[in-house]
């Protein structure tokens, strides 16, 4: 059974505080976080080291224009709540 819940995520990014929506999104023992960055959707999981990973498609990164320090800061959000 997948379950969703949806948040806000806060990033301290360059001195400021975003808000991006996210969504937790659970199934059995696994789990992801999918947060909404200018418009494109952001996975964030746990690798097979337990690491958190980001995976999005480039194409869509690239077009977005999703700088790397914004990415770092996403998942230093979430490992801060998990």
């Amino acid at each position: 059974m997948i379950m969703e819940t949806s948040l806000e995520l806060p990033v301290e990014y360059k001195g400021m505080e975003l808000l991006l929506p996210m969504k937790l999104i659970t199934s059995g023992y696994t789990w992801r976080f999918l947060v909404q960055v200018n418009g494109t959707e952001v996975w964030v999981e746990k690798d097979e080291q337990s690491e958190l990973r980001v995976l999005a498609q480039p194409e869509h990164a690239e077009k977005a224009n999703i700088p790397a320090a914004l990415l770092e800061a996403i998942v230093e959000s979430i490992r801060q709540i998990i």
